[in-house]
C-alpha cells in the first residue's frame, strides 16, 4: 500500500538526500491529512506533535538531571583531590620535621609516609597531579 502510494510510478532522484527530502514531504503531507487510527478527531500529525513535545520535555528534564549529577561528581572529585594534596603537603611537613629532630627512620614516621603515598596514588588515579 505504501509502496504503491509513494513509488508508483517509480520516482527518480539525483541523490539519496533528494529522495529523503521528497519522502519526508510526502509523509508529512499524508500525516497532516489523515485521521489518527486510535485518537478520534485528531490527525496523525497532531498526535505526533503532541507526543513529540512531551518527549522533548522528558529528554530536557533527563539531560538537566544528568548535567546536575555530572557537576556534583566533578565538584566532589575536586574536593577529594584537594584533600589528597593536603595529605601530600602533610607528608612533606612530616619528612621535614622528622629530619629536624633526627627521627627519619622511626616506624611511626614510616607508616605515616606510607599513608601519604597511598593517598598520592589515589590522587593520580582520580586525575590529580603528583607533586
Amino acid at each position: 500500500m505504501i509502496r504503491r502510494r509513494l513509488f508508483v510510478p517509480r520516482p527518480r532522484f539525483k541523490s539519496y538526500a533528494d529522495l529523503n527530502a521528497w519522502l519526508e514531504d510526502r509523509c508529512v503531507a499524508r500525516a497532516k491529512t489523515h485521521p489518527h487510527p486510535e485518537l478520534p478527531g485528531r490527525t496523525v500529525w497532531e498526535a505526533f506533535e503532541a507526543e513529540r513535545d512531551v518527549e522533548h520535555g522528558r529528554i530536557r528534564q533527563a539531560w538537566a538531571a544528568l548535567e546536575k549529577k555530572r557537576a556534583e561528581v566533578e565538584r566532589r572529585q575536586r574536593e577529594l583531590v584537594d584533600a589528597v594534596r593536603e595529605w601530600m603537603d602533610l607528608g612533606a611537613r612530616v619528612r621535614a620535621a622528622a629530619r629536624h629532630v633526627g627521627l627519619t627512620s622511626h616506624p611511626l614516621v614510616a607508616r605515616g609516609l606510607e599513608a601519604v603515598e597511598a593517598m598520592r596514588e589515589i590522587a593520580v588515579r582520580l586525575g590529580g597531579r603528583q607533586r
